[in-house]
């Protein structure tokens, strides 16, 4: 036998435990249920949204969300802790809700620790926070973000519309800081290559970084009295110096002291310092060597 029951506002899903006459073939009076259940079977079925809580109850379902869409937060915090609230239901019981952390432009288990795990909301908890580790790499960086998101709950629970969050992490460690260490060089002609010291000055020794250079005549021509027009130098961590190798052509003609520029390129990690400039001077080295052949040519050798 079946029965409807409905009594203090309250909706209640029939268990029916015994059924007369379970023979094949044999219809069910359609139950009356209140309005958040629908009759299934000769049952009354809670809606979605609504659960039976195990006395023949339909009872709302609790919901859960971020408190936030977004946060931010500095490398050097150490931890970030994200807030999930309970927006109803569910307050005379257990539930619980999953999480789990992805990377964007931070990397996991290099920018944040804590990838996922499990909150417990207890009867009528209605906020709890995930704590998610920060890790500070003393590298500068540009600002990183990961994802934050609640996957599931367990059956008495559902997620709200706010059921992922972004983190976006603020770098706090200076920029490295490069320039030359002299901002005006001679080279002889026939040197072959000239060497120009880039220093590190400042910053991000521990981390690496990338400079890039240009080289542009002023007298001396690009690609017929110097070559290696660019480039890039790559720092590793804790590297200080390193040059640039640039190749002087020796062209066998008398000519005058050529000069051309090489400068240095701020980027979004790396800062210049006041000797981004060095001039080059290219001294000739051909005068000599036609007025021995000259004399050679006249039979005065």
């Amino acid at each position: 036998m079946i029965h409807n029951l409905q009594a203090l506002g309250a909706c209640f899903a029939i268990c029916v435990l015994t059924l007369i006459g379970t023979t094949q073939g044999t219809s069910y009076p359609a139950p009356k249920c209140c309005s958040i259940a629908i009759p299934i079977e000769g049952l009354c079925i809670c809606k979605p949204g609504y659960h039976d809580d195990g006395i023949r109850h339909c009872v709302e379902k609790a919901k859960f969300q971020f408190a936030r869409s977004s946060y931010i937060v500095k490398e050097n915090s150490v931890t970030v802790k994200l807030q999930v609230d309970r927006l109803r239901g569910g307050h005379s019981g257990p539930v619980k809700v999953n999480w789990r952390a992805t990377g964007i432009t931070a990397t996991a288990n290099q920018d944040f620790r804590d990838l996922a795990g499990t909150l417990e909301f207890k009867a009528n908890e209605n906020w709890k926070v995930i704590s998610i580790t920060i890790i500070d790499d003393r590298i500068y960086e540009l600002t990183e973000k990961f994802k934050v998101t609640l996957t599931s709950t367990s059956a008495t629970g559902e997620l709200g519309p706010r059921s992922f969050t972004f983190v976006s992490i603020l770098d706090n460690d200076p920029k490295a800081k490069f320039q030359f260490k002299l901002t005006s060089v001679q080279a002889r002609e026939n040197c072959k290559t000239l060497k120009l010291q880039v220093d590190r000055i400042a910053g991000g020794s521990t981390g690496p970084a990338t400079v890039i250079w240009k080289a542009t005549g002023i007298t001396a021509t690009p690609g017929k009295d110097f070559l290696d027009l660019s480039g890039k130098l790559y720092f590793k961590a804790n590297e200080n110096w390193k040059v640039i190798s640039i190749r002087i052509v020796d062209d066998r003609i008398t000519e005058p002291t050529e000069r051309f520029r090489v400068t240095l390129f701020s980027s979004s990690t790396v800062e210049i310092g006041p000797n981004r400039f060095a001039d080059v001077s290219i001294l000739d080295n051909d005068r000599t060597f036609y007025y021995y052949m000259s004399i050679i040519g006249n039979g005065q050798v």
